[in-house]
């Protein structure tokens, strides 16, 4: 099997995970919420930002506070995979999305 192949076998099951989101993709939250399945995530600035702003803090088995470069209005800091039940906060002026597939983010939360 091929390493292409094998990318393609893992994204097609982070996408699978997507379905999970229904709820959340319906109606996005304000504030903590843990993730019910495994996701590729990003933080997005609403209205930019500055080097070292703190876009969210998980905690769950990859515990981290997510930290930007500097961003213009809508741009993204991705985390390619957050485990399932990871708590994420969200820090006002960013919103939480994940990738349902081929790139395209569909928001689950936002900062309080």
């Amino acid at each position: 099997m091929s390493a292409v192949a094998s990318n393609h076998r893992e994204a097609r099951k982070e996408r699978a995970d997507a379905t999970s989101f229904k709820a959340l993709i319906t109606t996005p939250v304000t504030g903590a919420f843990d993730l019910p399945a495994n996701a590729r995530v990003s933080f997005m600035s609403v209205a930019g930002c500055s080097a070292g702003t703190t876009a969210a803090t998980t905690v769950g088995p990859s515990s981290r506070t997510i930290k930007t470069p500097v961003l213009a209005a809508g741009g993204r800091v991705v985390i390619d995979r957050l485990e399932r039940g990871t708590a994420i906060t969200p820090a006002t002026g960013f919103e939480v999305h994940i990738d349902i597939g081929l790139n395209r983010w569909r928001k689950i939360a936002q900062g309080a």
